[in-house]
């Protein structure tokens, strides 16, 4: 039997980044899936080939802009059926790029 200890590094790229985040960002990482030896094999040489998966979940916070739209000019019951209309253009969202928005 044969034991070692191996140190490793993870880098984890981002699926999506604002480039406009300002000041401090707070990092997050957990462990969702602790390493676990999936394969391990003996090459000819002499040497052993181990493949093991792990899983982790990683979470970005900043502050970013955002730009909120006012309308000054509409009544309480008018502003609900402005933005009914809008979302009923969009046919279900179907022309939306699943890429832009964050899990």
């Amino acid at each position: 039997m044969l034991k070692e200890t191996v140190k490793f590094v993870d880098v984890v790229p981002l699926s999506y980044y604002d480039h406009n985040c300002r000041g401090d960002v707070e990092v997050t990482a957990r462990v969702t899936q602790e390493p676990n030896c999936v394969e391990a094999k003996v090459k000819p040489g002499g040497g052993i080939v181990v493949t093991v998966e792990r899983e982790y979940a990683v979470e970005v916070i900043g502050e970013t802009k955002l730009c909120v739209f006012v309308c000054d000019l509409c009544d309480d019951d008018d502003k609900d059926d402005i933005f009914i209309d809008e979302f009923e253009e969009l046919d279900d969202f179907t022309d939306l790029d699943p890429d832009t928005f964050l899990d």
